[in-house]
């Protein structure tokens, strides 16, 4: 399936890549942010029709909009008093200060999604120059619910 491009009106356009096992491409989650999008295709969706798949990720992507603020509260809870302690620094000149609550949700921004044949995703969020350039990571299950805390990555 090398080259396959699709398009869903739910979902955009979507590229297979073969050595991922995923569709890719770009959504735009919330408006004016643009983040990756992977339909992982491993186990009951290895073999999946496509339309299928695309019609699972366009109902995923409606829920996922609605439900991303959610994910960045639990960012928070998991992770600000973390970046206050030990990654916020009180002089400007060498670091980033500490951050409200209102201030850490304000600077992190979802940077991309996978979604998984169990409904289960994964988040990636960029949170600038909080973490050293760390990334952030979520896991969320396909009830809505947090198996795990958010975690930094890279």
């Amino acid at each position: 399936m090398a080259d396959v491009i699709r398009s869903h009106p739910g979902v955009g356009e979507l590229r297979w890549v073969e050595g991922h096992s995923a569709w890719e491409g770009t959504v735009e989650l919330l408006s004016g942010c643009p983040v990756d999008f992977d339909i992982v295709a491993e186990a009951e969706w290895a073999n999946a029709d496509p339309a299928e798949l695309f019609e699972a990720a366009a109902a995923f992507l409606a829920w996922a909009r609605g439900f991303e603020s959610r994910i960045r509260e639990r960012v928070a809870d998991d992770l600000l008093d973390l970046y206050n302690r030990a990654w916020a620094d009180d002089d400007p000149d060498e670091g980033p200060p500490p951050h409200t609550r209102a201030e850490f949700l304000a600077a992190i921004r979802p940077s991309g999604v996978s979604l998984y044949h169990t409904g289960m995703s994964s988040w990636g969020y960029d949170a600038g120059d909080l973490f050293a350039g760390h990334g952030i990571w979520v896991v969320v299950a396909g009830d809505g619910s947090f198996p795990g805390k958010a975690s930094l990555v890279g």
